[in-house]
């Protein structure tokens, strides 16, 4: 988005106020009417990046409110609505925060809606043949925040696809697990599932083959596409699902936890009984969802304790209504799963997001290098047993090899290698051999270093500002403009951070662009596009800078694709990283 003038500074300035307020302003073109089972919509006019014409359907509702009675209940199928639908503005986002920047408490419950994106010229086929391959994107945010509307779709409109988006809801209006039908458990994921059903349903009114369906989603999104792999629920609701940056074995969704404390955390924080759970429930039902909400402003921290959490669980009610009643790992070991071809990876130095979190938490930053502090916070941002000690000290020696005083900025690079090895390497790792016993698997290790980087943007961001993203932003781009261009000080350039491929794909936060004025980026974000969407057309014949694709064979090493300039096939990478973490005890 700088373009090749970066002396030009009101540049950056004046576009992203010209994006932030032109979503709000500007009325669009009217498109043709769709008839859905529901309803008539009507879309509107939009132009890709390289301006070819394509609808968007916006705010399409997929589900009735959950309010009142059906907070924290799973999803009810969508009410008829009379006349024509204008799917010209964005749905409201669920309630989450923004614990990632400004911890702001956003969104509103009423928020079930997904999103039609269709090329012109493609909305009114009906020969089985014409029908185009649909993409179905799941967002990220770790369960707590994120929305469909945060991801343009304007670079995948340069291809012969359908593509769709959700929102579904998220932290404990998503999540409350009380342990019986009262509140059973992964009402987002179950949002999530009823939005493939529609797409299932409804895709091939807007010219979209319900046969070819690939879910994909990133971080959050990504172990929600693995958890769908996973659920009887989601069985035959998608035939190729794309993981970044996430799967089920991820150790932050903790599927284990203690469903019970949770309970009582809340039956005290919002004066509620516990028992009987029907009380307890009800009781949570009459809460503003604001105030309910609230409980997660403690996540901001990166130390935040687990109980806290709230995210995929496993529920104690085996029916047909269920999403997860096995943990996962016990399900890939048993082959117990929807086998369909699966791509998935993660970026080199994914750990960077937690570095940037340290970074701005001036006492964590200022402390984390006193043993004390190492030994005790160490086990709640790796997730594993506080009783290991051993262990924290052991990690300390492996990854940093220092004494008693460190420096976070300094030492970002190895605190990044730390978190990426523990948080989504070894996830992946145990993923893909279980996973390749069964059915296809593709592999992939981004290390494209983009202009753009999440990184250098949350280490700029304060948590005192409750300010929106794209202002974060902003300020972040300024800094570093001013550093660079008046001071000779680059940006740290530590690898692609987590969420920095995602810069790649879409449009993220209305100023975060790839225009062809920057040469490499938008080279390699054409080069995405054009492998995700040849995956979800064909997984057989698709590849990466005209390099095959190899899938991962049961018993055999594995091997990823690298994604960079050049391509290259990586035979085992990440195996000696992550093995420490046998070592270490730490699974």
């Amino acid at each position: 988005m700088w373009g090749k003038n970066r002396g030009n500074i009101f540049l950056p300035i004046i576009f992203a106020c010209t994006a932030y307020i032109g979503k709000f302003l500007f009325a669009k073109q009217l498109g043709p009417i769709i008839e859905i089972a529901s309803g008539k919509i009507q879309g509107v006019i939009a132009y890709s990046r390289e301006g070819r014409e394509y609808f968007q359907f916006l705010s399409i509702p997929y589900a009735r409110p959950p309010l009142g009675d059906l907070r924290f209940q799973s999803p009810q199928p969508p009410q008829n609505w009379t006349g024509v639908l204008l799917g010209d503005k964005v749905s409201p986002r669920c309630v989450g925060v923004e614990f990632l920047t400004s911890g702001r408490l956003v969104g509103q419950e009423d928020c079930l809606y997904l999103n039609v994106f269709v090329p012109k010229g493609k909305e009114s086929l009906t020969l089985k043949a014409e029908l185009l391959p649909v993409m179905v994107f799941i967002h990220g945010g770790g369960f707590l925040t994120g929305s469909a509307s945060g991801y343009g779709e304007q670079y995948f409109m340069d291809e012969d696809i359908v593509l769709v988006s959700m929102n579904y809801r998220l932290g404990i209006l998503g999540f409350l697990n009380a342990e019986d039908e009262t509140a059973r458990g992964n009402m987002g994921l179950k949002d999530q599932s009823m939005a493939l059903r529609w797409v299932r349903d409804n895709i091939e009114s807007f010219g979209g083959d319900p046969t070819k369906i690939t879910i994909f989603g990133e971080s959050a999104g990504g172990a929600s596409v693995h958890f769908h792999m996973l659920s009887p629920m989601s069985k035959g609701l998608f035939d190729k699902a794309i993981s970044m940056s996430g799967n089920a074995l991820n150790p932050f969704w903790q599927t284990n936890r203690s469903y019970s404390e949770q309970v009582d955390m809340l039956g005290n924080r919002f004066a509620c009984p516990t028992e009987p759970r029907k009380a307890f429930v009800n009781c949570l039902q009459r809460v503003d969802a604001a105030e309910l909400s609230s409980i997660h402003a403690a996540v901001q921290s990166p130390v935040h304790p687990l109980r806290d959490a709230f995210s995929p669980s496993i529920e104690s009610i085996v029916d047909s209504d269920a999403f997860l009643t096995t943990q996962p790992y016990r399900l890939l070991e048993l082959g117990n799963f929807n086998k369909v071809p699966w791509l998935s990876g993660a970026n080199q130095a994914e750990g960077l997001i937690f570095v940037a979190r340290v970074i701005y938490n001036e006492s964590l930053r200022d402390s984390l290098s006193v043993t004390q502090i190492w030994n005790k916070y160490m086990p709640v941002m790796l997730f594993y047993d506080e009783s290991k000690q051993n262990a924290s000290e052991e990690i300390r020696r492996h990854y940093l090899g220092l004494g008693e005083d460190f420096e976070v900025v300094e030492n970002s690079a190895s605190l990044a290698k730390l978190f990426s090895d523990r948080l989504f390497f070894q996830s992946m790792q145990n993923t893909a051999l279980l996973h390749a016993q069964h059915a296809p698997l593709y592999l992939y290790h981004y290390t494209h270093q983009g202009a753009l980087n999440v990184f250098n943007i949350l280490k700029d961001t304060s948590p005192y500002f409750k300010l929106p993203m794209e202002f974060h932003v902003l300020i972040s781009l300024l800094k570093n403009w001013v550093l660079k261009t008046l001071f000779g000080i680059p940006p740290l350039s530590l690898g692609p951070c987590h969420g920095d491929e995602m810069l790649m794909l879409f449009t993220v936060n209305s100023i975060l662009d790839v225009s062809q004025s920057h040469v490499e980026d938008f080279e390699m974000s054409k080069t995405m596009i054009k492998t995700w969407t040849s995956f979800a057309k064909d997984e057989h014949s698709f590849k990466f800078r005209n390099l095959a694709w190899p899938a991962i064979k049961p018993n055999q090493p594995l091997k990823y694709m690298k994604l960079d300039s050049y391509g290259e096939i990586l035979v085992d990478p990440l195996t000696e990283d992550v093995k420490i973490w046998e070592k270490f005890d730490i699974l």
